[in-house]
């Protein structure tokens, strides 16, 4: 077993490794959390350049050419990890652990059509295989039929310790298996030096490319960021819109709401997520945030920032619903232009307990790793 390189013991962990900044932080919390540990992940040169300066992630390097990326597409087709796939190099190389990981956030999200996907597969493969496995940080769904939550409460019962980012998740699985539920990672996350005293009096936009919802919310969405855009400017503010995923559209949304706005382009800065510690200066300097990233949203609590949520799915909901009703937020689908909208300081009560109470999302892991030291 790959248990112990010198003195650190070794973690297979799996996540969403695409540059997108939610699920960099996941890592980066959990790394400098436990620096004793080596986190190896699967991925790409390209998507690990992020991490490069923690020395507790090491990289497996994934193979992307188009060979590669063709038999990923036709494995993912027939939910089955075809052999020279990532999919089987994947479980090969976890196999060869005692602890494999989950990291991440939205990795529950389930076919529409009713089937069990790829994943799901590989999962089942794994829990039957490896001494311990861990889930942390998540939420659970959407997903579209019974059979796909029958068959996931029998992958609960069976993996080591799961803990949800909210209660919505909890309770559809809290009679199976050792599951509980606590407030998100990136809570974990230590705010100090962060913050540039010599800032600019900017706004922070997080935008997503909403053209998958159709044509109708895509360009209501879009009027309604350059409306509050103007209305920033106009009384003063600097605008950054920032894009903490490029692969999913956020730079392309970005620079169409931006040259929707030819008056006041000189006010308006594009940024996009390349590196752990710029990103976070920049969230930290803003003097409030308008969220559409679910992680912008936690971010902008952290950090102590009045912050208002366009909400794009029921995680958001689910976790404001769990932990922060108060929070001030807009079903994307309910979008109303000309509408004033109110942002929200969380107060320090409320952001110090979440901080303690996130901790409890490594109790599983901290009793498996204290068996192994």
């Amino acid at each position: 077993m790959m248990d112990k390189k010198g003195d650190k013991m070794r973690v297979f962990v799996n996540g969403y490794w695409q540059s997108n900044l939610g699920d960099d932080l996941f890592i980066y919390i959990t790394a400098r959390r436990y620096p004793k540990v080596q986190f190896d992940i699967y991925a790409t040169v390209d998507d690990f350049s992020v991490f490069k300066d923690v020395d507790n992630i090491h990289l497996i390097k994934k193979n992307n050419s188009i060979t590669k990326r063709i038999i990923d597409k036709i494995s993912y087709r027939i939910n089955r990890p075809l052999k020279t796939s990532s999919y089987e190099q994947r479980v090969k190389l976890a196999k060869k652990y005692s602890i494999y990981m989950e990291l991440g956030g939205s990795i529950f999200i389930l076919p529409t059509n009713g089937s069990l996907n790829i994943e799901y597969m590989i999962r089942m493969i794994l829990v039957n295989y490896v001494n311990n496995y861990l889930v942390i940080g998540s939420n659970f769904g959407p997903y579209a039929t019974q059979k796909q939550l029958t068959e996931y409460k029998k992958f609960f019962k069976s993996v080591t310790s799961s803990s949800f980012r909210d209660e919505y998740s909890y309770r559809l699985f809290k009679n199976y298996g050792n599951v509980s539920y606590s407030p998100d990672v990136v809570f974990n996350l230590s705010v100090e030096d962060k913050k540039n005293e010599d800032a600019i009096n900017y706004v922070l936009f997080s935008v997503i490319n909403t053209a998958r919802f159709g044509s109708n919310i895509d360009e209501l969405y879009t009027q309604f960021v350059c409306e509050q855009i103007k209305k920033e400017i106009r009384n003063g503010n600097q605008i950054i819109i920032m894009s903490f995923c490029k692969k999913e559209g956020d730079t392309k949304k970005a620079i169409e709401i931006k040259n929707n706005l030819i008056s006041y382009t000189d006010d308006i800065q594009i940024i996009e997520h390349t590196n752990i510690l710029k990103s976070l200066k920049i969230i930290s300097n803003a003097k409030k945030v308008f969220a559409t990233r679910y992680h912008s949203m936690i971010l902008g609590w952290v950090f102590k920032k009045p912050t208002f949520v366009v909400s794009y799915s029921e995680k958001t909901n689910n976790v404001i619903d769990s932990f922060y009703p108060q929070q001030k937020y807009v079903d994307m689908s309910k979008i109303k232009l000309n509408e004033t909208i109110n942002y929200t300081l969380m107060d320090d009560e409320t952001l110090n307990f979440l901080r303690k109470e996130a901790g409890k999302q490594f109790s599983g892991f901290e009793k498996v790793i204290n068996i192994y030291e």
